[in-house]
């Protein structure tokens, strides 16, 4: 690992005890012109390019660029005679006077295709800088390797728009845990703990190797940190920073990434800034775009030691004000592992009422390594983090009892009246178990406990959840859901329009979901006016892609296709319902996402896709679909599935099985099949009888519209005048549709031609149901004959069996023949399968 570089330049001798790194050998084989490695002094630069140029050809022309601050030309003098000594002359003479940098271009473009290395660069003007890639412009068969221990204008987003680039930086250059164990010959074990000791810096791995024996090498922790340490300090003279300089940047690496007001909190310098872009300068760290310092890996491993031998009093109170810091630049899981750290639970429970959500959606792994760690008797008085830690333990395969059990502890303290549990706590941890109970189906036990949480937090007073302004919409969200999945509908567009009032007054992006979801359950109920209103809203306003086809965007894209089934637009909610596709095995909306995919799909007249990928998504959904609750919200599509593909006996039966109740829906979806099967007085009679209200209208408006048909057929038009009086106020009131396309096509005709055209609104051109023959009413014992037609049997075997003459078999022979309208026996069979007249029997 062994490099010495020429004091003019020239090609540096590579040892042959370096380390072949076919991973840093891919960052260089790249059709960049310009590549930029930078690092700290010890990072293995000039070695990392000596062994990539010695695995090409090693013909690449080295320049050691020499002192800071030369003079305005002499770079370019440089590189000229580098090039003359190599043979590469052009016809313009080159001195340090104007005009050296034009020459220089020229030269360059005139010179045959080769890599030429600039080492030691960092101190390379800007101007020098500039003009170097200015002149690659013109040579692009030139490739410039430029290796420096400072930020560079190579560097700067300027000299990217002359030439494409690429950045080799200080992380890439530290060895990885395999380069590790390659070099130093140990195993994976002590490769990661020297990695830990030494972050991978190649200078502490080359004194290391060069002092131990490959033995000696697996219990050499101690002596790794201080080569480290004593390479740093030595880099530390070098730069002239007081002890002031290293002080400051020792409190600042408390945490890994700080912007400038963390910088001037942990230092308590308000100079903050400039010192660490004076880190930066030195090749100690970066700023990255959204603003935040980040230590290179080696230094900062220097950093904390010293912070922990310098200041070790100081080290918890540190660690508090770097986790108050990074909630406040949004870093939740930072902000959490910090205040562990510090052992101050009670800002890490401050954190947690902060950062729910985040630290739930993104970060379970690292909140079970935070907490994970701590001791059972440490939490026990924490419950509100025994919950989040419970959750993110729900979320793993191994580790489901574990959180089992935590989730009673935190559940238990909560409901505690003797609990030392704040109120906001409690809020959180009754609405984590709502939100649990309905993950796993318990709907009405979730709505019962979402309601105490409700309760609880409008008896809260707001000065007790101000703080926590931004977290409490989402709350209210979960909450809102876990009614609605209890049937709570109204209920829980309250909580939403709460959340979306909360979330609007500060601009938050969450306000969105409760918004959506709103749209969405206005547009499920038949509401269609309110839910236009509210996809509006988000039709105009300037959202992410990610949420309007996430989790999140569901019932948007739900409301966004109901809109366009009410104005006869398949096309269009065919697209709508495609966002489900990349969630629809995995999110919890999985049932309306289903139930809506079946309404365009039936209006689309195609229930065998439709049957097709419903029944696939029950497949994929496991034991989950085979639940009563889920049998019971599939139960609807189903039937209507079957319907539409003619199969009135599965239809009937699939209500038998997991739809069969006094519940409105139930009753509507009795009648629904009664009418199909020709049966109307059958669905009079149950629409009649039932004693429930219609639980939104778009029940209603079906129920009209079969009490109407039902109407013309067993009593004539003039008798349904009632009830199409009530059918065409609901439907105008809140502007549907398809209501009327879920009648039977003779039904659709008769219903659509009293009703006339509505105002503002548009008559479906078709049932979701095929056309079909009108069932004749057959007697029981014409049932039974016709069954008996079905059997090899000539008739006189056929009256033996049912114990009557021949005469009066053929006298019920002609009245069926005359009410099937058909001649003979061969017929009678035919059109009793096309009716499907004794499917009903079964």
């Amino acid at each position: 690992m062994t490099i010495d570089v020429p004091e003019g330049g020239g090609r540096p001798h590579l040892s042959a005890a370096a380390l072949d790194r076919p991973r840093i050998h891919a960052l260089f084989d790249t059709a960049a012109q310009l590549t930029v490695v930078r690092a700290v002094h010890g990072a293995g630069k000039t070695t990392a390019i000596a062994a990539w140029d010695r695995r090409r050809d090693g013909d690449a022309m080295w320049i050691r660029a020499g002192a800071r601050d030369t003079g305005a030309s002499d770079l370019a003098a440089r590189i000229s005679r580098r090039m003359a000594g190599a043979g590469i002359r052009s016809g313009a003479a080159v001195d340090t006077g104007e005009g050296t940098w034009p020459a220089l271009s020229e030269l360059l473009a005139n010179s045959p295709a080769r890599v030429i290395v600039l080492d030691d660069a960092g101190g390379v003007s800007p101007r020098d800088a500039q003009e170097l890639v200015r002149a690659l412009v013109h040579a692009p068969h030139i490739r410039l390797v430029v290796a420096a221990d400072r930020v560079t204008f190579f560097e700067s987003p300027a000299a990217a728009l002359y030439v494409d680039r690429t950045i080799i930086g200080p992380d890439d250059l530290m060895f990885d845990l395999g380069e590790i164990a390659r070099f130093l010959e140990v195993d994976h074990g002590a490769a990661e703990r020297l990695h830990r000791a030494t972050g991978g810096l190649p200078v502490a791995l080359r004194a290391i190797a060069e002092s131990h024996r490959p033995k000696q090498r697996i219990a050499f922790t101690p002596a790794a940190m201080d080569v480290v340490d004593d390479y740093l300090h030595l880099q530390f003279a070098e730069a002239a920073r007081d002890d002031g300089f290293l002080a400051a940047l020792a409190r600042m690496s408390t945490d890994d990434a700080i912007d400038h007001g963390t910088s001037v909190a942990l230092s308590s310098d308000p100079r903050g800034e400039a010192i660490l872009d004076e880190a930066a300068s030195l090749g100690f760290g970066t700023w990255s775009d959204a603003g935040l310092f980040s230590f290179a890996p080696p230094l900062r491993s220097f950093l904390q030691h010293e912070m922990r031998r310098s200041f070790s009093t100081e080290l918890p109170e540190l660690r508090s004000t770097a986790a108050r810091e990074a909630l406040r630049r949004g870093a939740p899981h930072d902000a959490l592992r910090l205040a562990v750290d510090a052992d101050d639970l009670a800002l890490a429970a401050h954190v947690v009422l902060v950062g729910w959500y985040e630290l739930l959606e993104r970060h379970g792994r690292a909140v079970i390594e935070t907490l994970g760690s701590l001791p059972s008797a440490r939490l026990k008085d924490q419950p509100l983090l025994v919950m989040l830690l419970a959750i993110c333990y729900l979320g793993t395969k191994v580790r489901r009892l574990r959180g089992l059990q935590l989730l009673r502890a935190a559940i238990a303290s909560a409901d505690s009246p003797r609990g030392a549990v704040s109120t906001l706590e409690r809020l959180y941890i009754w609405t984590a178990q709502s939100v649990a109970l309905r993950l796993v189906g318990w709907n009405r036990r979730s709505s019962e406990v979402a309601v105490r949480a409700l309760r609880l937090l409008t008896e809260m007073p707001e000065s007790d959840w101000e703080p926590y302004r931004n977290a409490i919409p989402r709350v209210c969200t979960q909450l809102g859901l876990c009614l609605f999945y209890a049937g709570h509908v109204r209920s829980a567009i309250e909580a939403w329009a709460f959340a979306a009032a909360l979330a609007s007054a500060r601009n938050s992006p969450s306000a969105f979901h409760s918004v959506a979801l709103i749209a969405g359950a206005h547009a499920l109920d038949g509401n269609m006016p309110e839910a236009e209103q509210y996809a509006r809203i988000i039709r105009e306003g300037d959202w992410d892609a990610r949420l309007l086809n996430g989790y999140q965007g569901t019932f948007y894209r739900v409301a966004e296709a109901l809109l366009a089934l009410e104005d006869g637009d398949v096309a269009a909610a065919s697209a709508h319902v495609s966002a489900f596709d990349p969630h629809r095995e995995t999110s919890e909306h999985w049932l309306v996402m289903a139930s809506v995919e079946t309404r365009v799909l039936l209006e689309g007249h195609a229930p065998e896709a439709g049957l097709e990928r419903l029944e696939s998504l029950v497949a994929a959904r496991g034991k989950e679909a085979s639940r009563t609750v889920a049998r019971q919200r599939l139960a609807a599509s189903r039937i209507h599935l079957h319907l539409a593909r003619g199969s009135d006996a599965r239809a009937k039966h699939i209500w038998e099985q997991d739809a069969a109740g006094d519940g409105y829906e139930s009753v509507v979806l009795a009648a629904r099949i009664a009418l199909a099967d020709g049966r109307p007085f059958d669905a009079l009679r149950l629409l009649s009888r039932t004693d429930s209200v219609a639980p939104n209208a778009r029940l209603r408006a079906e129920a009209a519209a079969i009490t109407a048909a039902a109407t013309i057929r067993t009593a004539g038009p003039d008798a349904a005048s009632r009830p199409l009086r009530v059918l065409d106020a609901v439907l105008d009131d809140r502007r549907l549709r398809t209501p009327l396309t879920y009648l039977p096509p003779d039904d659709l005709i008769a219903v659509g031609e009293l009703l006339g055209t509505r105002e503002g609104g548009t008559a479906p051109e078709s049932s979701i149901f095929p056309p079909r023959r009108r069932r004749p009413r057959l007697s029981g014992r014409e049932r039974v004959v016709l069954r008996a037609l079905h059997s090899s049997e000539p008739l006189p075997g056929i009256a033996d069996e049912l114990g009557v003459s021949v005469n009066t078999i053929k006298t019920q022979l002609r009245s069926l023949y005359r009410k099937l309208d058909v001649p003979d026996r061969a017929s009678a069979i035919s059109r009793s399968h096309e009716l499907r007249l004794l499917d009903s029997d079964g």
